[in-house]
Order: structure tokens, then C-alpha cells, then sequence
């Protein structure tokens, strides 16, 4: 190991440690962000509660900031509050809106997939298809471990090798995980749609 390949190991450290510190903020904000959602949406609902006729525009705005978006209707943040485990509903909904039908007034089910994402079968084949892409670019993006003993390179050339099919390969590996992931939490929002609250307009008013 010579001078130069401790010179490229030292942005690759850095780059680690960057991303490391970066998790840690972002974990902690996190935490904070929860209790400050908590807040806001304990006051917003003691507000929709004393003031049954507040303006639309307000209560669509307050309705937005609980969900944490301006991509959401009114009308579809009150359908998710009043389900069973209405949090994990709204995580869902994030996730997975874009396969989504936006709020099926129609029907008593609101949120149902579009399209062909609404064939059973088409999102078996989705599932196997990302799971296969996954599978394939992960054992890629580590394949010079995996093969090491087999790769005849010197330190500095084999982790530049191994940095290079861990960021491509890595990335399609991600890109295939979050898809997947996505159309799952779709799954489960269609499938668990049980209203415990029947009078949403608004919590706290009653029926």
C-alpha cells in the first residue's frame, strides 16, 4: 500500500463519516419532528372541535400540516383518521398515493389501486420482478467481495472496484427495494380500510 491509495481512501472515509452524521441528524429530527406533530395535532384538534364551521381553507391547511404534506386532500386525511391505526394508514398513503385512486367517493372503500395496479396478478408479477432486480443488483454491488479471492488486484484498485459496483449496482438495488416497498404498503392500505370512526367531520364533533 503506497501514498496515493491512503489519498483515495481519505474521501471515502469522509464520505462514511458524513453519512453517518447525516443518519444521526436525521434520527433526531425525526424524534423531534413526532413530538412536535403530536403537538400540533392535539391543538388542531381541540380547535376543530370548538370550532365546528372553520373556514375550509384553514381546515384544509391544518389537515396538511398533520399529514406532513400539501399533496393531500382535505376530504382524504379525515377518511384516514377516522380508520383503525390511522398513522400507519397515513405512512402508507405517502408512500403508495401514486398507484393509488385518489379518493373514490363512490365506493365504501376510498383509496383502491389504478389501472392495472388494481389486477392481482399484474402486482404478483411486480413483486417477483422487483425482488429479482433486487436480488440481482445486491449480489452485484458486492460481488468483488464475494469474489475476492478470485480477483488478483492490488488493496487500492479493489476498493475502487468495490466502490464503483457498490454506488451503480447499490442504486438499482435501491431503486428495485423502494418500488417494492411502495406497492406492498399499498397493498395494505386497500386491504385495511376499517373505519372505527364514523363522524370525522371533524374529530371531535359530534355526531
Amino acid at each position: 500500500m503506497d501514498l496515493e491509495f491512503y489519498l483515495k481512501l481519505i474521501p471515502v472515509t469522509l464520505g462514511v463519516f458524513g453519512a453517518i452524521i447525516a443518519y444521526l441528524n436525521f434520527s433526531t429530527s425525526s424524534r423531534a419532528s413526532l413530538r412536535e406533530q403530536y403537538k400540533f395535532a392535539k391543538e388542531a384538534m381541540k380547535d376543530f372541535k370548538e370550532d365546528p364551521k372553520m373556514h375550509p381553507f384553514i381546515k384544509e391547511k391544518a389537515l396538511q400540516a398533520i399529514a406532513g404534506t400539501k399533496t393531500i386532500l382535505a376530504e382524504e386525511m379525515e377518511y384516514i383518521l377516522s380508520l383503525d391505526n390511522s398513522s400507519m394508514r397515513l405512512n402508507e398513503f405517502s408512500k403508495a398515493k401514486k398507484l393509488l385512486i385518489r379518493f373514490d367517493k363512490s365506493s365504501s372503500k376510498k383509496f383502491a389501486f389504478k389501472g392495472r395496479y388494481n389486477i392481482k396478478m399484474y402486482r404478483i408479477f411486480l413483486k417477483t420482478f422487483y425482488s429479482v432486480v433486487y436480488f440481482t443488483f445486491a449480489f452485484a454491488a458486492f460481488s468483488p467481495i464475494v469474489f475476492a479471492g478470485f480477483i488478483e488486484l492490488e488493496a487500492g484498485k479493489f476498493g475502487l472496484l468495490f466502490l464503483f459496483t457498490l454506488s451503480v449496482f447499490g442504486f438499482y438495488a435501491f431503486v428495485a427495494a423502494n418500488a417494492f416497498v411502495k406497492l406492498r404498503l399499498g397493498e395494505r392500505l386497500v386491504s385495511n380500510q376499517t373505519v372505527l370512526i364514523r363522524n370525522v367531520s371533524f374529530i371531535g364533533q359530534e355526531n
